[in-house]
């Protein structure tokens, strides 16, 4: 039922709340907007009240939309000049930066596709994806996804896609540091998937 202090539930769900015995989260607390309820998966980051946070380090570029630009739906490579970035950094996890996105409510979110900068040939090291009930990230996390010090993936027009057993969580946290072509990191686009439930 619990993995740390992320709740992780079956497939099985109720119309009504997340229910588990061992803890004592029993339901959404924020009604959701109609048109984001039902069984299918779904964008997370798009429902209203959502935003992200960069971490310490991590420029927003005096964006007027802030760090929110990583949940914009644009991801082009063109827009990293937009997009929140940061370093130099070093290859490891204690270096990278972080952006947090809160979904504004708890739902069951069951996967994350990443974005950064993929207008050359390149890959991000020390990449890393929790998520968290709470956004405090000191142990109570759920990690879905952690490279380490190595690289990842090399960045695509597709995104890196990233899936994991339906976890309920508000808050989903991704690190990365530079990449195989310069020590910066840029975070063109997170986008969240998965489940809200009419409360």
């Amino acid at each position: 039922c619990l993995v740390s202090s992320v709740l992780v539930l079956p497939t099985e769900q109720t119309s009504s709340c997340f229910t588990c015995p061992c803890c004592a989260y029993t339901g959404l607390e924020t009604p959701v907007p109609e048109e984001f309820v039902g069984d299918g998966i779904i964008n997370l980051d798009q429902m209203p009240g959502v935003y992200a946070v960069g971490g310490p380090g991590v420029s927003d570029r005096g964006n007027d939309n802030s760090f929110n630009t990583v949940v914009d739906m644009i991801h082009s490579p063109g827009e990293w000049v937009n997009s929140p970035d940061g370093g130099p950094l070093e290859c490891t996890p204690e270096s990278a930066l972080y952006i947090t996105v809160d979904l504004g409510t708890p739902c069951l979110v069951s996967g994350v596709t990443i974005w950064h900068y993929y207008g050359n040939d390149r890959a991000y090291c020390a990449q890393k994806v929790a998520l968290s009930l709470t956004g405090n990230f000191n142990g109570e996390e759920y990690v879905a996804y952690d490279t380490g010090s190595d690289y990842g993936p090399p960045e695509s027009p597709d995104g890196n896609v990233i899936t994991f057993p339906p976890t309920v969580a508000q808050f989903v946290r991704h690190w990365s540091a530079g990449s195989t072509s310069n020590p910066y990191v840029h975070f063109l686009e997170i986008d969240v998937y998965g489940y809200v439930f009419d409360g």
